[in-house]
């Protein structure tokens, strides 16, 4: 727009053209910061409001192409600088047409100059302006789809990287790691507002003498059947984690301690029942486990510790059963 100013003050542009596309402008500024400003507010998703400011960022560019004179061929560097504005933003489809509209819009407002003003506008200069523009329009536009591929792979990356540091590798249950998060997420949360919540402490039970008999590949099929069986015993909002070996802490938010008692309970009643005929038909699991209710002002480490001793009072109990802390 201060080019178009300084062209019309030197009397290249007539002062009509000139303004008007300044205007136009200046009220596509306006506009599109609102937009940008208010788009949550309007619930306006990215890629559309991403798409508007292409369509009006083309069809100002030919407004620009079409009232400069000498200066005009420069301004067409901007076409394909919209469509990477829009790599991110939107799919490789719509990045085509958007591109295939933009070079319509071109050949249509260079025919409309070349028919208008021969002697003005020569035929050889446009024919070369829309070749050059065109292929780095094609080029950019197949960029960009590469683009979106390697973007894609990213996103996929991205997300394994962020499931391999949440998750447990053998039982697919939370890891200490993200437990430890949600430990520290949930500590932030009672502060704010109290509320019951509990933590357990779960060990299978004879599990050295599973591996020693069985071996360590059956060991693992017991972790992941224990993990299989107690996950789907869970209430939403519970958390189970594989803590460490054969060893799995239990969070349960918003929960009173008789509660929590009688969701471990449960999920021992269905791990006892659980067959294991790929290890042995007769073999059944158990565990011991400690439950804790987190005191006002109590951190969860400290819980957890009350709950660990319980745990251990229940296995000299002579195991498979639940105490409370």
């Amino acid at each position: 727009m201060s080019i178009l100013a300084r062209e019309q003050a030197g009397g290249v542009v007539p002062p009509i053209q000139a303004w008007l596309v300044i205007a136009l402008g200046l009220a596509s500024l306006l506009t599109f910061y609102v937009l940008l400003r208010c788009a949550r507010r309007f619930d306006i998703p990215n890629w559309k409001l991403a798409l508007r400011q292409a369509q009006f960022a083309i069809v100002f560019d030919l407004a620009l192409y079409a009232v400069l004179d000498t200066l005009r061929g420069a301004m067409l560097i901007g076409l394909p600088v919209v469509i990477v504005f829009c790599a991110f933003a939107l799919r490789p489809r719509q990045t085509v047409v958007l591109s295939a509209c933009a070079i319509a819009g071109l050949a249509a407002t260079m025919t409309a100059m070349v028919l208008s003003n021969p002697a003005h506008y020569p035929l050889y200069t446009e024919s070369v302006y829309f070749a050059l523009t065109t292929f780095g329009m094609v080029s950019v536009t197949a960029i960009t789809g590469e683009l979106h591929r390697v973007r894609g792979q990213l996103v996929n990356a991205v997300d394994t990287i962020g499931t391999l540091a949440t998750t447990d590798e053998l039982t697919l249950l939370a890891n200490r790691r993200h437990m430890n998060h949600l430990l520290a997420l949930e500590e932030s949360r009672r502060a704010a507002a109290p509320q019951h919540v509990c933590v357990a402490l779960i060990d299978i039970d004879f599990f050295k003498a599973i591996n020693d008999k069985y071996g360590h590949a059956a060991g693992d099929a017991v972790l992941k059947s224990f993990a299989d069986v107690a996950g789907a015993t869970l209430r939403a909002g519970d958390t189970l984690a594989r803590w460490g070996g054969e060893e799995f802490l239990l969070l349960m938010p918003d929960t009173r301690l008789d509660e929590a008692v009688a969701v471990i309970e449960r999920m021992a009643a269905r791990i006892g029942a659980l067959p294991l005929a790929a290890v042995d038909p007769a073999l059944r699991i158990t565990f011991s486990a400690g439950v804790a209710a987190s005191l006002p002002l109590e951190r969860f480490d400290q819980a957890i510790h009350r709950a660990d001793e319980a745990m251990y009072r229940a296995k000299a109990n002579g195991r498979n059963c639940v105490l409370a802390a």
